[in-house]
């Protein structure tokens, strides 16, 4: 009864001196936000959201440029297939192919003699110039709103060849293990930003980069990727208003409700931990027992995905299913991979340490930070396959990419992070509070209302960018303790 008395005593006396309870206020740049006149708000609300809108245009753009190299790996992949069953003869593939050599073994040598020079040189990869940038600006003490964009921008090729060296094991793996691999190693990223910041002691910004890499890969990635892709002719690359796309229903619907599951798992003890006072060292004992659940539940979907039904999810992507040329082998890829991966680490590490440089001198909160900008880094990799394979109409794929790396991170990357910070004596719990466990649950739900009729146009894309552009703005508002 003491604590409930106390506990109204100090809200009365809140009231009476026109105080607010810490939790209800804003970030500082927030608070200018609040305070702006119509005109200025209006202004604001432009500068903010261009970014955005720009990032969405840049991928899509990216993503499109990228579709005529893949229609030509396939292409070489149909007629591979046609030379080994005897369906075409050497002066019909001499026409359309890039080489008079006749054999299989001859023209995958000759795709992957080429093939790491066109994918290492190209107009994304023009900003790894920034990770040289980004070495100096730590080791020379550059000032940290400079150190962080140059590494923040440093991380977007970076990530950018950590998805094409994914897609090239993909060709190797087909598509069912492809869409599984780029899940794995796009969340790699996310895996690197949980370990650093952990070490660093930033509980709140791993939350929110956590909360903020569920949120965009089912809002904002696959927003994106059902919106170019249904807005583009796979044919003509024309822009269509009345387009629809086909999806795997059955596939669609065993990921919805996977992901429903996965925010039920972390929503839960933030829904006990306000409504029943549960003191902060039980929620994180809760936590740490919820996470070996959850990753046990995760590994339990990966059988199911991979063994027991296997079969029926590959039947059901039907005709989608085609054969693409690697354009470097397996043990180039792994390299590649290896190496960007490696860079990702040590660009990740110098981005930590600039946060709290970089959230003072321009006011924005961890939370907007940890929530928004640093997930949107992050999630790159997703961001151009999704959309790239979702512009050739594999839709089923492209659903499984995002809606797959939400899944993982909810059930395998926000466990590993609890027990991580458990084996550093960091307090990372399952407790995302109230409001950001409603923003989980409300997402999935919309998200399965997009999917649950099996077909999709440009306008269920917008919704779901849309939805993600008002929590982001929302973010925004933000303070520092809202995930502390």
């Amino acid at each position: 009864m003491a604590p409930l008395l106390s506990h109204a005593a100090k809200h009365a006396v809140l009231l009476a001196t026109g105080a607010h309870p810490e939790h209800e206020e804003v970030s500082e740049v927030g608070e200018e936000v609040v305070h702006e006149d119509q005109a200025g708000l209006f202004v604001f609300a432009c500068m903010f959201f261009i970014p955005f809108i720009a990032v969405v245009l840049i991928v899509g753009a990216w993503a499109i440029s990228r579709v005529d190299v893949h229609d030509k790996k396939e292409q070489v992949g149909k007629l591979l297939k046609k030379i080994s069953r005897g369906g075409v003869g050497a002066e019909e593939a001499a026409v359309d192919l890039p080489s008079h050599s006749m054999t299989r073994e001859e023209l995958h040598e000759e795709m992957h003699e080429s093939g790491l020079k066109s994918l290492l040189f190209t107009k994304m990869n023009i900003m790894l110039l920034f990770v040289p940038l980004g070495f100096l600006a730590h080791w020379l003490h550059w000032n940290p709103t400079t150190t962080f964009v140059i590494n923040m921008l440093a991380m977007l090729p970076l990530a950018g060849l950590m998805g094409v060296a994914t897609e090239e094991l993909a060709c190797h793996t087909g598509q069912s293990i492809g869409g599984l691999l780029n899940a794995t190693f796009g969340n790699a990223v996310e895996l690197i930003f949980v370990v650093q910041s952990l070490r660093s002691g930033l509980v709140a910004v791993t939350k929110g980069t956590l909360l903020g890499s569920i949120l965009a890969n089912e809002l904002l990635v696959l927003g994106m990727a059902l919106f170019f892709g249904g807005i583009f002719d796979k044919d003509t690359g024309r822009i269509v208003l009345n387009k629809q796309q086909s999806f795997s229903f059955p596939s669609a619907m065993i990921q919805s409700q996977m992901l429903i599951f996965s925010s039920f798992m972390l929503c839960m003890p933030s829904m006990f931990e306000k409504s029943y006072h549960i003191e902060k060292m039980h929620v994180l004992h809760l936590s740490r027992m919820g996470s070996v659940f959850a990753m046990f539940g995760y590994g339990i979907f990966m059988f199911f995905q991979l063994y027991t039904h296997a079969d029926m999810l590959r039947a059901s992507e039907g005709d989608e299913e085609e054969e693409e040329v690697a354009c470097i082998s397996v043990p180039v890829a792994v390299g590649l991979l290896t190496v960007s991966t490696l860079l990702v680490a040590i660009v990740s590490e110098f981005l930590v340490h600039g946060i709290d440089g970089f959230a003072h001198e321009m006011g924005f909160s961890q939370t907007f930070i940890g929530v928004v900008v640093l997930p949107i880094i992050g999630n790159a990799c997703e961001h151009s396959t999704a959309v790239l394979v979702a512009l050739k109409d594999k839709v089923t794929l492209s659903i499984g990419i995002a809606i797959g790396s939400t899944i993982q991170v909810s059930l395998f990357v926000v466990p590993f992070a609890v027990i991580v910070g458990w084996m550093l004596d960091q307090p990372m719990d399952l407790d995302f509070h109230r409001v950001n466990a409603w923003a989980l649950i409300l997402s999935s739900l919309l998200v399965m209302s997009v999917l649950v009729v099996g077909k999709s146009t440009w306008m269920n894309g917008f919704v779901l960018i849309t939805a993600y552009f008002v929590l982001a703005f929302l973010y925004f508002l933000s303070p520092d303790d809202a995930l502390a």
